[in-house]
C-alpha cells in the first residue's frame, strides 16, 4: 500500500508538469533541492489499566508507555513553474525521519483474601523511530526585495507516506488455583507498532532567495506540515513461552493485553523545519 501510494502521487506529480509545460503560457521552471533540520512528530504517552478478582484475590494492574522523540534531518528536491514574476505553483518530496526513546513501567499489586498484599514494578527502556515523506502541491507568492533578493510565501496540499516502528514493554498478571495452592504471577509481554499509512494533510511556508547567478538561487526557509494525529494499536510480539517473573507460573499462548480495550498510541506526524536550498532554473 505505502509503494503504491508513493508511485501513484509521483506520477501524478509528473503528468501535471507536463501538462502545465503545454499548457500554460511561457514561464520560468527551475528545479530545486534543500535540506535542514526538522521536529515536531510526536508518540503520546499511552495508559493502561487492569482492575479484577477471583475469589481469593484482588488485582490492580497500571502502566504507561512514556516516549520522546528527538531532532530529525529532513531533505527535499522538486520542481517550481512561475506564471509571472509574483505568481506560480510548486511541488516537492521530503523526507524526514526521529528517532523515538520509549520508556514504560507497570505495577502490580495484589491482595489476598486474608488481607496480605504484595506490590511489583518494572521499568524498561526501548526505541524506535517515525517517519514521513510528504508530498507537497503548494501555490507559491514571490515579492521582490532588491534586484538580487526576494521573499516566497507557499502553502497548499500534502500527501504524507508516514511509518512507525516502535518497540516497547507491558506487563500482564494471571492467577492459578490448583486444590493445594494459589499462584500468582506476571509477564514481561514485548509489545511493537509496525504501521506505515497514507495521511492527507497540508503545508505552509516562507522563504528568503537571493541570486548567486544567472540560473542559481541560494534560500533559507521554514516550513510548517500539518497531518491529523492517527492512534494505532501496539500488537503483543509472540513468544513460543511466557516465563513469570515470580517464577510461579509460565504460558504457551499469548497475552491478551486488549481484554479490557485496545491499547493504543497516538502518533503525529505533524513536523516544522528549517532549511537551506538551492534553485536551479531550466
Amino acid at each position: 500500500m505505502f509503494k503504491k501510494a508513493f508511485f501513484i502521487v509521483l506520477v501524478g506529480i509528473f503528468l501535471f508538469f507536463f501538462a502545465c509545460s503545454k499548457l500554460l503560457i511561457p514561464g520560468d521552471f527551475a528545479f530545486f533541492i534543500k535540506g535542514g533540520l526538522g521536529s515536531g512528530q510526536k508518540v503520546f504517552q499511552t495508559d493502561y489499566e487492569w482492575i479484577w478478582n477471583t475469589d481469593y484475590v484482588d488485582v490492580n494492574e497500571y502502566g504507561a508507555i512514556i516516549p520522546n522523540s528527538s531532532m530529525g534531518i529532513s531533505i527535499s528536491a522538486g520542481l517550481s513553474y512561475f506564471f509571472s514574476p509574483s505568481f506560480g505553483i510548486s511541488t516537492s518530496i521530503s523526507y524526514i525521519k526521529q528517532d523515538v526513546n520509549l520508556g514504560s513501567d507497570y505495577n502490580f499489586l495484589w491482595t489476598w483474601y486474608d488481607g496480605e498484599s504484595n506490590f511489583r514494578e518494572r521499568s524498561w527502556y526501548s526505541s524506535g523511530s517515525i517517519s514521513a515523506v510528504p508530498i507537497t502541491l503548494d501555490l507559491v507568492y514571490k515579492t521582490i526585495v532588491n534586484k538580487n533578493s526576494s521573499v516566497c510565501f507557499y502553502v497548499g496540499f500534502a500527501a504524507f507516506l508516514s511509518k512507525a516502528d516502535l518497540t516497547s514493554h507491558v506487563g500482564y498478571g494471571e492467577t492459578l488455583e490448583t486444590q493445594e495452592y494459589y499462584y500468582m504471577d506476571w509477564y514481561d509481554v514485548g509489545v511493537k507498532i509496525e504501521q506505515s499509512d497514507t495521511i492527507l494533510g497540508g503545508n505552509i511556508g516562507v522563504e528568503f532567495e537571493r541570486k548567486i547567478g544567472l540560473n542559481h538561487d541560494f534560500f533559507v526557509g521554514i516550513q510548517y506540515f500539518y497531518a491529523p494525529s492517527k492512534k494505532y494499536k501496539w500488537e503483543v510480539v509472540p513468544k513460543s513461552v511466557y516465563e513469570g517473573e515470580e517464577e510461579q507460573l509460565y504460558r504457551e499462548s499469548v497475552p491478551d493485553i486488549h481484554v479490557n480495550g485496545d491499547i493504543r498510541s497516538e502518533i503525529n506526524f505533524s513536523f516544522y523545519r528549517v532549511y537551506i536550498g538551492i534553485r536551479i532554473h531550466i
